[in-house]
């Protein structure tokens, strides 16, 4: 409660949430930040300013059982999500460069301290992938040059250590994919790419050679995709996720500004065409035909801590 005019309070403000990641076709992980902010007392009302991040939770939710918690941990507000990098598996870093890995299927998150050596990862837009040997394959965002030493970097968590990776011999292909992780199923190295023609189509390739494709739309890729974004793809462990639009008038107004989820088959590295339909957006999830705002996702649990 405010004293007078002019006195001020800290108090809770409302939550932040994001889309970290997908577990499977009902299941998602969401990064939930508690906040707070500082109100000042005006002759006008209250004046609320300096929003800041108090708590930090990973929380995972299944979308068909009520949208119920299945499970939630609590890390550093430090950290910032780099990607998704397999189906149990997320990578985050924070500013000093030290680099956290959550494993959803222990519920566990793990500080990694690295000697990143001459390369810069500090304010860098990364993403992180599977890499051979169950290593991570560090890379800067849309990066298509083997020129710069540090465009991409193997991470292995076990030995805590680094070295940076030329995509060249039987990998050099790999520069002209939008995104590519190792298959461990398959072992070997599975390419997403558009085909930006008279039509929009995604192509995963194996080996160079296309092994299967989703047609997203009668015109080319950047008439198709939401206004002002640029248009890619994203890796989400087994599940590929895109900008996409529709012309179908039925569809909701959170679809047209969202990203649409598919599927991939990790053993046969073929889009699964039975996933019930889920598109992602800055304010909730569209599944199975319903759009289920981050509003109405229980949080109270973790906010009340």
């Amino acid at each position: 409660m405010f004293l007078g005019c002019g006195s001020s309070e800290t108090r809770p403000a409302s939550p932040s949430v994001s889309m970290l990641g997908i577990l499977n076709d009902s299941t998602v992980v969401l990064k939930v930040t508690k906040n707070q902010e500082t109100c000042v007392e005006t002759l006008l009302g209250n004046s609320c300013y300096g929003k800041y991040a108090v708590n930090q939770y990973v929380a995972v939710f299944d979308l068909r059982s009520h949208l119920s918690l299945v499970q939630s941990l609590e890390i550093d507000t430090s950290y910032s999500l780099v990607t998704q990098v397999s189906d149990s598996s997320f990578v985050f870093l924070n500013g000093n460069g030290v680099l956290g890995y959550y494993n959803s299927s222990k519920n566990q998150f793990d500080e990694v301290a690295i000697n990143w050596g001459t390369c810069n990862v500090i304010n860098k837009n990364l993403r992180a992938r599977i890499w051979r040997n169950e290593t991570i394959l560090l890379s800067s965002y849309r990066s298509n040059s083997v020129d710069s030493q540090c465009d991409f970097i193997e991470v292995d968590i076990i030995s805590k250590s680094m070295q940076p990776v030329l995509l060249a011999g039987d990998y050099k292909w790999l520069i002209d994919c939008d995104d590519f992780y190792f298959s461990s199923e398959i072992d070997k190295p599975v390419c997403a790419m558009l085909s930006n023609t008279l039509s929009c189509n995604i192509f995963l390739f194996i080996d160079g050679i296309v092994k299967d494709s989703v047609l997203l739309g009668d015109k080319s890729c950047e008439l198709i995709g939401s206004s002002g974004r640029t248009y890619n793809l994203n890796w989400l462990g087994n599940y590929l996720v895109t900008p996409k639009s529709s012309n179908s008038s039925n569809y909701l107004s959170q679809k047209l500004l969202g990203d649409t989820v598919m599927s991939v088959d990790a053993n046969e590295s073929t889009f699964n065409r039975q996933m019930p339909e889920m598109w992602l957006s800055v304010t909730g999830i569209v599944f199975d035909g319903s759009f289920m705002p981050y509003s109405s996702f229980p949080f109270n649990n973790l906010l009340e801590n």
